[in-house]
């Protein structure tokens, strides 16, 4: 028995149905707000990616709650699809939901009787056409109302407020603190029971201020704070008799930061920028043996330029809040500290005073020996038993770790 063949209009027949199904999968939506914000994501908070004018049409691919994923041509950022709000479009086709479709009541008059008359005939008049009453529903109040446009995420500022540390490499000042103690170590004849502590971690926070370009751009203005202490006593044990030396380095810095951030996704963000920071360096240190003491203490200032370059993760709570964080690389230099310094000990009747810049340099108790000192004072070192004076450097170059709130307005 053969089987009956397919009729050969068959497959077009079921091609032009596939077709015309697909077809009418697609809602034409009209914008009804002077500028539509089409979004990456189906939410408010999402970034804007395309904004589109009042009466323009668009093809949506499906509704995702409050949202429609509309198609796009392709741009420079090679979006080709997006999502806009409910409010601001109208659908026009007839699958459209509900509440954007005007409801059309009819309500028609009943026909007058015929007139009752002997003579002439009566002539019947036909009943007046049906009054079509168009009565549009009302659309709740969202947050995107289509009766103006959606603000936009850009254009708001925001204001974050942070807290972290930073690990600097410091330099000098450390330097100073430990060659003092190996050469107290040296005319003692006895090793040092520890090293001298050193700097170079500190508690950090800011404040920052950012301004949004574009989409993807935004600059901003940071103000940040960190400052650290290190103090440590340090022992001589020699027989009966035992001297002690204390150090007490420290250091702190006022950055003022100006920057461009790029946003090449949502929660991820790079920024590069300038900085200018005030710095301050001081020192402090106490000898002691049996009846016999020394102090030397001095406070410094200055500024400096440098540079910066940080990667951060943003994570949205909602419109107005987001945390970060971030990690940030700084190469920052500060020279040419000037302040006041003084030195005492129990044979002056009063302390001695020296005013100028803080020089780093290589106390040198004989030629074979060399220990890098910090002190400040009033020219270039150049007496004897010195080498190698040049001005001290605080150097903040280093890493900075830090969490914050962003607040945008």
């Amino acid at each position: 028995m053969t089987k009956p063949r397919p009729h050969p209009l068959a497959g077009l027949v079921l091609i032009l149905l596939l077709a015309a199904a697909a077809q009418a999968a697609v809602i034409r939506l009209k914008v009804t707000a002077e500028l539509a914000n089409i979004r990456l994501k189906p939410s408010i908070s999402s970034v804007i990616i395309r904004q589109i004018k009042e009466g323009a049409i668009l093809e949506a691919i499906r509704k995702e709650g409050e949202f429609y994923l509309v198609k796009l041509e392709p741009d420079e950022s090679g979006s080709t699809s997006g999502y806009v709000h409910e409010s601001l479009v109208l659908a026009l086709d007839e699958n459209a939901p509900a509440e954007k479709m005007p409801r059309i009541v009819e309500r028609a008059e009943p026909p007058k009787p015929k007139p009752i008359v002997e003579t002439p005939p009566a002539r019947t008049e036909a009943p007046p056409p049906a009054r079509t009453e168009i009565r549009p529903t009302e659309t709740p109040r969202t947050e995107e109302s289509a009766s103006r446009p959606e603000v936009s995420d850009q254009g708001r500022a925001s204001l974050v407020l942070s807290g972290g540390g930073i690990y600097a490499s410091i330099g000098d000042l450390n330097d100073g603190a430990q060659g003092l103690s190996d050469l107290y170590a040296f005319q003692l004849g006895v090793p040092a029971d520890k090293a001298a502590g050193a700097l170079h971690f500190a508690l950090h926070y800011g404040g920052e201020l950012i301004v949004p370009l574009s989409a993807q751009f935004s600059i901003s203005a940071e103000v940040d704070y960190y400052a650290n202490t290190a103090e440590t006593l340090i022992s001589y044990p020699k027989g009966l008799s035992t001297s002690t030396l204390k150090v007490r380095p420290e250091f702190r810095a006022i950055p003022i930061k100006i920057g461009l951030i790029f946003y090449p996704a949502e929660f991820l963000y790079f920024k590069i920028g300038a900085e200018y920071a005030f710095a301050r360096a001081a020192y402090a240190y106490r000898f002691d043996h049996d009846a016999f003491w020394q102090e030397w203490s001095g406070e410094a200032t200055g500024g400096a330029l440098g540079i910066f370059g940080a990667v951060g993760l943003e994570f949205s709570i909602n419109r107005t809040f987001a945390v970060l964080l971030e990690a940030v690389g700084q190469s920052l230099s500060v020279s040419g500290l000037s302040g006041t310094g003084t030195f005492q000990d129990s044979t002056l009747t009063a302390p001695v005073t020296e005013i100028g810049k803080l020089y780093a340099y290589d106390g040198l108790p004989t030629p074979l020996n060399s220990y890098r000192l910090v002190f400040l004072r009033s020219k270039t070192p150049t007496e004897g038993g010195v080498a190698n004076a040049r001005e001290a450097v605080l150097d903040l170059s280093g890493m900075i770790f830090k969490a914050g709130l962003k607040i945008t307005f």
